[in-house]
Formats: C-alpha cells, sequence, structure tokens
C-alpha cells in the first residue's frame, strides 16, 4: 500500500468515527431535548442548536 493509499484510508476511517460521534450527539440532543419538553422546561442552547433549532425563536412558554 502506498503511502498515498494508507492516508486516505486513514482519512476514510477518522471521517467514519467523526460521522459516528455526531450522530450520537445530535441522538443524545435529540434525547435530551423531548424529555425537557415533556417536564415542561426549555431545552439548553447547546441542545437546541446540536438540532439545527435557534434558540431565540423556541417558545419560552409551553
Amino acid at each position: 500500500m502506498s503511502y498515498v493509499q494508507h492516508t486516505q484510508a486513514a482519512s476514510q476511517g477518522f471521517h467514519l468515527v467523526a460521522a459516528l460521534w455526531t450522530s450520537l450527539a445530535v441522538i443524545g440532543a435529540a434525547i435530551r431535548a423531548a424529555a425537557a419538553v415533556e417536564s415542561r422546561v426549555i431545552p439548553t442552547n447547546a441542545d437546541l442548536q446540536t438540532l439545527g433549532i435557534n434558540p431565540q425563536a423556541f417558545p419560552k412558554k409551553f
């Protein structure tokens, strides 16, 4: 395997791990946000941003 092929393979592995980590972060944010809304609490800004929701646009009352 050439250096370029080895580098490309390592890069693909890194991208796979990064995609998996991002997916887990989104799932975690969705679970926490759903639990917060179910409890009639405003989800954290970080969770809303992870889900692509503008925290300023999220209702302050339910």
